[in-house]
C-alpha cells in the first residue's frame, strides 16, 4: 500500500490564521466602480414602467442598466429560461430589475432609491404540488420557444419543464402480491446555504472585447463557458479568476451573480466594476435549496421484504430550471435509497414556483430522498414489529444485486452491512434506559438509517493537472478544484507527494485558479475533486517519473526500464549506487562542457470517467453514475416532555470511505455535514409569505446551528476503507455524505420516543409539542 504523509497543518492554514488569504472582496483595483441591484419586492409581478431619469442624473453615476438594454442575452446552463435583468415580468422576489454603477457605494445607493419602478402584481404559485394544478398561474408562457440541452422532458404550456421517469421490473405485480402498502408523503422545505462569505465579483471588458471576471464561484470554467455562450464570444476571449472561497455548499456552483455583472460591466468599458452581495441578496437573489414533495408507496411482504415502490419527487424548482436539472434526475436515481428493490416506478419532476432558483445543495437531492426514504423505513419496521437494524439488512444492497440504474453492484462498491452494523453496535453501547430513569421528565429516542450516495455529474466531466520541477528537485503541482474550506488542496497535495514519493514538503500547490492558464476542471461539486483532480495529479506524476527516467537513461546509457525511482534519485535497479539524483535531471542533465541531455520534466495529467450515458428516456436507467459510496448513520435524542425542546446527544455516522486520504480532514468533512443538517432537521426553513414574498432572508430570523446547540452532541465517525478501484489510491469522495441521513435519523429517533410521526421538516420544537398534545387528545 502506497504511503500517504500526513502533514501537520491544512495548506492554507497559515494564509487563513493571518489575514493573507485573498478572497474576492479583497480585490482592489484603482478607480474600481460599484455596482448595485435594484430588485423586485415582489414574488410575480409584471413590470409597466421603469423611471431611471433621476438615478441618471445623479452626480457621480456611470450607468443605469435596465432590462431593455439586456434584452438580446440569455442565460443557458441546459435552458435557455433566464436573462441577466427582467425585462416584462419577474419571478421571484429579489429578482434583478435595474443596476446602477456609480463612482462609490454611497452614490450607488441613492441613485438605486431614485428608480421608480411600476408593477402589475401577479398571483404567485410556491408549492410544487399547486404548480402542477391545470388552472395554476404559469410561471413561463413561452416554455416551447426556449432552447434546450438533450434530454429534457418539459410539458408545453404547464410549469413542468423537466420530467425523469424510472421504470424496473413490474410495479403493478408487486403491488398486487403485497401483505400490505404503506403510503406517505414527506416535505423537505427550501433552504439558503448560509456561506460565510457572500456572493461577489469583479469583472472589466477590455476595448477588445475581452472579458476578465474574478468571482466567488465554484465553476469557473463553467462560468466562462456560460458568459461566452450569453455574449456569443469564443471562451478564450473570457478569463476567470478565483480566489479562495468562504465557503460554497454547492450555492456558488452554479452561475448566480457573473451574467448580471459580467452585462453590467459592459456599460462601461475599461473600468473595473465590483458587485458585491449582501446578507440578504444572497438569500433572495442567488439560489436555495432542496425544497421537495415526495409521496412514496412501498409493497411489503409480511416477512419483511420490500416487493415494489412507487416514488413521485416534485422539486419546487424556483423560477428558472436549468440549476435543478441534474438534481431532478438524480433524485430519481437514488429514489428508493440503498435497497434491491425488484420493481421500481418513480417520477421525479422539476416544476416552477415564483421562488429563487433552487440549486446545488450539499448532498445534491440525496437528503431529500433520504428523509422520505428512510423515514418511510421506519415506519414499514414499526408496522411489522421487525427491529430495524434486521430490516434494513434484509433488503439492502449487496454485491450481486442489480441497483435501479441497472448496475450491478460489487464488493468494490463498499460495504454497507459494516456500516449498518457499526452504527448498531455504537447505538446499542447507549442505554436508553438508563437515561430514562436519571431524567424522567424527559423522553429519549434513537435510530438508524442506511445511505448512499452517487456522484451527480456530466458524462463528460473531466479533471486536470499540471506537474512542474524545480532546479532543487522540489515540484509545483496546479490541479483542477477550488478551494472554498473543504481542504481539497490539502489532500492533493498529499496525493502527489505519495505518487511522486517526495517528502509533502517538497511539494507546493497552486491554490487560485485563471482558465487562461490553469488545468480544467468541470465543477468543484458532488464529491468528486479528491477524487477525479487526485486521478489526474496521478496521470501527470507517472507521466513526470517516465521523463525522469527517460532522461536518466540517457545519463547513464541504458534502457529506462532498468532503473528505479525513489524520488529524490534514479538509479539502476541492479547497481542501486549507480545512479543520478533527480534535481540533475529535471531540467536535462548538463554535463560538465555544458552540453544538455534530456528535457525539463513539466507534465500534464487528466482524468475522465468513463463510459457515463444519459439516461433511457423510457426506463431512466444507464450508466448514469460513476462510483458509489455506502453509509449508515444513527441519532440519539432527548425531548423535554413539557415543553417539546429537542435536544441532540449523539451522531453516528459510518462510511465506506475507501482509502482515507487525509482522516482529520474527513471527519471534519463528515462532522460539519452533520451539524449542518441538524438545522435542516430542527430549524431551517425559508418562509414565503402568500404573495411570494420570503419572510426570514436574514440571520436574525433564518436560524442555522451555532456552536451553542451542538455543545452538547457527540459526534462519532466510522470510517471503513473498502479500497475504490478509479479512486486515488483507493479514496472514494465524502464530502457530502454526512448530510445525507441525519434528517431521518432525528425524525425517526423522534418516533421512537414519542411515538408520533413528523413528516414536514423543520422538526421544531413548536412541531414536536403540539404534536405531542394531538397524540394526547387521541388517546382520550
Amino acid at each position: 500500500m502506497v504511503n500517504i504523509e500526513q502533514p501537520d497543518k491544512r495548506i492554507e492554514a497559515v494564509d487563513k490564521v493571518t489575514g493573507e488569504a485573498g478572497f474576492v472582496d479583497d480585490i482592489r483595483f484603482p478607480g474600481t466602480l460599484t455596482a448595485l441591484v435594484l430588485r423586485s419586492p415582489h414574488g410575480h409581478a409584471g413590470i409597466k414602467s421603469i423611471d431611471v431619469s433621476k438615478a441618471q442624473k445623479l452626480e457621480g453615476v456611470e450607468a443605469v442598466i435596465t432590462g431593455k438594454q439586456a434584452k438580446p442575452y440569455f442565460i443557458n446552463l441546459g435552458i435557455g429560461d433566464q436573462q441577466p435583468i427582467a425585462i416584462d415580468k419577474v419571478r421571484h422576489m429579489g429578482e434583478a430589475v435595474a443596476v446602477v454603477v456609480a463612482k462609490d457605494r454611497w452614490t450607488a445607493a441613492r441613485a438605486r432609491e431614485l428608480i421608480c419602478v411600476e408593477y402589475e402584481v401577479l398571483k404567485p404559485v410556491l408549492w410544487a404540488s399547486e404548480a402542477m394544478y391545470p388552472d395554476a398561474p404559469l410561471v413561463h408562457e413561452v416554455q416551447g420557444r426556449y432552447k434546450r440541452s438533450k434530454s429534457i422532458f418539459f410539458k408545453e404550456k404547464s410549469n413542468i419543464f423537466h420530467h425523469y421517469k424510472l421504470r424496473k421490473g413490474n410495479v403493478e405485480k408487486a403491488f398486487a402480491r403485497a401483505d400490505f402498502i404503506e403510503e406517505n408523503t414527506f416535505i423537505m422545505p427550501h433552504r439558503s446555504h448560509v456561506q460565510i462569505e457572500p456572493h461577489g465579483g469583479i469583472a472589466k471588458w477590455s476595448h477588445g472585447k475581452k472579458l476578465e471576471i474574478y468571482s466567488s464561484t465554484q465553476s469557473p470554467f463553467m462560468v466562462r463557458n456560460c458568459l461566452a455562450d450569453m455574449f456569443a464570444l469564443k471562451s478564450t476571449d473570457i478569463t476567470v479568476k478565483v480566489e479562495y472561497l468562504g465557503g460554497g455548499f454547492g450555492g456558488k456552483s452554479d452561475v448566480t451573480i457573473e451574467p448580471l455583472l459580467a452585462l453590467t460591466a459592459k456599460f462601461v468599458p475599461g473600468e473595473w466594476v465590483k458587485l458585491i452581495l449582501d446578507r440578504e441578496e444572497v438569500f433572495t437573489a442567488t439560489v436555495v435549496g432542496r425544497g421537495a414533495e415526495i409521496r412514496v408507496s412501498t409493497a411489503v411482504s409480511n416477512s419483511g421484504r420490500i416487493l415494489g415502490e412507487k416514488v413521485r419527487i416534485l422539486f419546487a424548482s424556483g423560477a428558472y430550471g436549468s440549476y435543478s436539472l441534474h438534481i431532478v434526475n438524480a433524485g430519481g436515481f437514488n429514489s428508493t435509497g440503498p435497497y434491491d428493490i425488484a420493481s421500481v416506478q418513480t417520477d421525479s419532476y422539476g416544476i416552477y414556483t415564483n421562488q429563487p432558483p433552487v440549486g446545488a445543495f450539499r448532498g445534491y437531492s440525496h437528503p431529500e430522498t433520504h428523509w422520505a426514504i428512510e423515514r418511510q423505513r421506519h415506519l414499514i419496521a414499526k408496522r411489522l414489529k421487525m427491529d430495524p437494524v434486521e430490516f434494513r439488512l434484509k433488503n439492502i444492497l449487496k454485491p450481486g444485486s442489480i441497483n435501479n440504474l441497472g448496475q450491478k453492484m460489487e464488493e468494490s462498491n463498499g460495504n454497507l452491512q459494516g456500516c449498518i452494523e457499526s452504527v448498531a453496535g455504537k447505538l446499542e453501547s447507549i442505554d436508553l434506559e438508563k437515561l430514562r430513569r436519571k431524567c424522567p421528565e424527559a423522553a429519549f429516542g434513537k435510530s438508524i438509517i442506511a445511505m448512499m450516495k452517487s456522484p451527480v455529474m456530466a458524462t463528460n466531466s473531466a479533471a486536470s493537472a499540471i506537474i512542474r520541477f524545480n532546479e532543487d528537485g522540489s515540484a509545483d503541482v496546479a490541479a483542477s478544484g477550488v478551494e472554498m474550506g473543504q481542504g481539497t488542496k490539502t489532500a492533493i497535495c498529499q496525493i502527489a507527494a505519495a505518487a511522486l514519493k517526495m517528502d509533502i514538503s517538497r511539494v507546493r500547490i497552486k491554490t487560485d485558479i485563471q482558465t487562461d492558464i490553469s488545468p480544467y476542471g468541470w465543477q468543484t461539486i458532488g464529491s468528486t475533486t479528491t477524487w477525479k483532480a487526485g486521478r489526474a495529479v496521478i496521470h501527470a506524476a507517472d507521466k513526470a517519473i517516465d521523463r525522469i527516467k527517460e532522461n536518466g537513461a540517457l545519463v547513464l546509457k541504458v534502457d529506462k526500464e532498468s532503473l528505479e525511482y525513489d524520488g529524490s534519485r534514479v538509479y539502476l535497479k541492479k547497481q542501486p549506487d549507480s545512479g543520478v539524483d533527480v534535481k540533475e535531471l529535471v531540467f536535462g542533465y548538463m554535463y560538465d562542457n555544458g552540453l544538455v541531455v534530456g528535457e525539463p520534466v513539466q507534465t500534464y495529467g487528466t482524468y475522465m470517467p468513463e463510459g457515463l450515458t444519459f439516461p433511457d428516456p423510457e426506463t431512466g436507467q444507464g450508466n448514469c453514475a460513476a462510483e458509489y459510496t455506502f453509509g449508515a448513520q444513527g441519532a440519539v435524542i432527548r425531548i423535554e416532555r413539557d415543553t417539546g425542546e429537542l435536544t441532540v446527544l449523539n451522531l453516528i455516522t459510518a462510511i465506506d470511505a475507501g482509502r482515507v486520504i487525509n482522516p482529520t480532514l474527513a471527519r471534519g468533512q463528515i462532522v460539519g455535514a452533520m451539524v449542518q443538517e441538524i438545522g435542516g432537521a430542527t430549524t431551517e426553513e425559508l418562509i414565503f409569505s402568500p404573495d411570494g414574498r420570503m419572510r426570514n432572508n436574514s440571520l436574525t430570523d433564518y436560524k442555522i446551528p451555532t456552536p451553542e446547540d451542538v455543545a452538547d452532541t457527540a459526534m462519532d465517525v466510522v470510517f471503513l476503507e473498502t479500497p475504490e478501484p478509479i479512486g486515488p489510491f483507493g479514496a472514494r469522495g465524502i464530502a457530502e455524505h454526512g448530510t445525507v441521513g441525519i434528517t431521518a435519523a432525528i425524525g425517526n429517533a423522534v418516533s421512537d420516543a414519542l411515538g408520533i410521526e413528523i413528516k414536514r421538516l423543520p422538526i421544531t420544537n413548536e412541531k414536536i409539542y403540539q404534536s405531542m398534545a394531538e397524540s394526547r387528545e387521541q388517546g382520550c
